[in-house]
């Protein structure tokens, strides 16, 4: 009868957030990461993409963990670079809990008629980044 209601507080723990990380990290923002790659093959096929991944931050906003969630295979790896990539910071001192945060990074090519360059990044938050890149016209050389 022990060991089920360890079970059963594991259970609790896990589905109330009070295993030490918060469901989303509250204040939390990008200060730099590297410019993010729109993979060659996408852009090539002139495809769009969602990828859906889970980090763990600790409570000096370094980044732990990141878990792939969803998306396509092309862009997977490109999104996981980015997100490693990101460096952190608390909006506001003091102390902090460390939690999971949910990122989701879009990638949508825009019309080859479009006034972009070859790509823009539109961070709206933590959880909410566009990754733009125009499509082109391949050049045959005869």
């Amino acid at each position: 009868m022990g060991r089920l209601k360890s079970y059963g507080l594991a259970i609790f723990l896990a589905c109330t957030g009070l295993t030490g990380y918060a469901e989303q990290c509250d204040g939390l923002r990008i200060v730099k990461s590297q410019m993010p790659v729109y993979p060659p093959i996408g852009v090539a096929a002139r495809m769009d993409a969602r990828v859906s991944l889970s980090i763990e931050v600790s409570k000096d906003a370094k980044i732990i963990n990141v878990r792939l969630n969803s998306g396509a295979n092309w862009f997977t790896a490109k999104a996981e670079d980015y997100v490693n990539s990101m460096v952190l910071e608390w909006d506001s001192p003091g102390t902090h809990n460390a939690c999971t945060q949910t990122v989701i990074v879009n990638y949508k090519i825009l019309p080859e008629f479009s006034d972009l360059g070859f790509r823009r990044v539109t961070v709206n938050s933590i959880s909410d980044i566009l990754i733009e890149a125009k499509q082109h016209t391949p050049t045959v050389n005869y």
